[in-house]
């Protein structure tokens, strides 16, 4: 069964993106910021889509995307919380899992890119999921709406401590606070450039679509070319022309979109401290989500089943 088969199947709640890809919301009236703001109406959206075939096409995946939710909102997780909200190892990799579940969706519904073979599509996967997964408060990064850690190293290690699948290596404290060090750089960072600069530059759901396109076009760079990649690329390039009739048509500064490519560099850098700190988790433990769609590409192989975890709270 594939992804979009398996997304169809959930019941449709409301999704919620990392902090990081927040879209931020219009703060005031004032005609300026109205128009920077502005989205096709239901109205006129069959003339967004002629104008805009691209962009229409992505923001139509991006929301039904959105309508699945695979993890219920009903209990929040976190490494201060106590009992079954506790967010352990397991936990924390479902989480990964349903973050990497949407993007692959995406992905395999992304125009010209859906039309890839499964190989390739495969491929490039593997190049964009940490960039795409990056996640983005006080002393707490949010993962997800119902699911934080804490930046605090001795929470970081409590919670890697938690971790059952450990290699024949001997599971000790100060490896657990060399693999620690890494998860708290990279949240840390994230937290730092990246959900400042991710909360001013998306401001409409066009926003996130134009980013994580740029995401997809900038990893297909580092993977074998083909005739079939370099032909999609070149087809999904003309986005940028679309960009630009945006612009005009919707009042928005021209300058807006290079705030969205320039928030690709933290996204990378943070994309790099997160590869570091799954590089170093995998050599200590039995497999981490990443490690697992890094092998080949696909979602299929990285199903987290564990009885114990359950993401809706039946106390009531």
């Amino acid at each position: 069964m594939s992804i979009s088969d398996e997304l169809d199947e959930y019941v449709p709640v409301p999704f919620h993106r990392p902090l990081c890809l927040m879209v931020k919301q219009p703060q005031k009236n004032t005609r300026k910021e109205a128009a920077s703001t502005q989205s096709p109406s239901s109205s006129n959206f069959g003339s967004f889509i002629g104008d805009f075939p691209i962009l229409s096409s992505m923001t139509c995946v991006l929301r039904k995307a959105e309508r699945h939710q695979l993890s219920s909102l009903n209990t929040l997780f976190g490494t201060s919380e106590r009992d079954r909200q506790y967010l352990d190892y397991s936990k924390a990799e479902l989480v990964q899992f349903h973050v990497l579940t949407q993007y692959r969706y995406i992905l395999d519904n992304t125009p010209f890119i859906k039309d890839l073979s499964g190989d390739i599509k495969n491929s490039l996967f593997q190049s964009a999921m940490l960039l795409l997964g990056s996640h983005p408060s006080n002393r707490r990064m949010y993962i997800r709406s119902n699911a934080y850690f804490d930046l605090d190293l001795s929470k970081i290690i409590a919670h890697l401590d938690t971790n059952k699948k450990v290699t024949p290596f001997k599971k000790q404290k100060e490896d657990l606070s060399v693999i620690g060090r890494e998860l708290l750089e990279a949240l840390q960072y994230t937290k730092t450039f990246v959900c400042p600069s991710a909360a001013e530059a998306l401001r409409t759901n066009e926003d996130l679509t134009a980013l994580i396109l740029f995401a997809v076009i900038h990893s297909s760079q580092h993977i074998e070319q083909s005739t079939e990649l370099m032909s999609s690329m070149t087809a999904l390039k003309l986005v940028f022309k679309e960009l630009h009739r945006y612009d005009n048509t919707y009042q928005r500064h021209a300058s807006h979109w290079g705030q969205l490519v320039l928030l690709l560099s933290p996204l990378i850098t943070a994309a790099s401290k997160f590869g570091n700190y799954f590089s170093t988790a995998q050599m200590f433990f039995n497999g981490t989500i990443f490690a697992r769609v890094q092998g080949d590409g696909h979602l299929d192989n990285c199903y987290v089943k564990d009885t114990e975890v359950q993401y809706r709270d039946d106390s009531d």
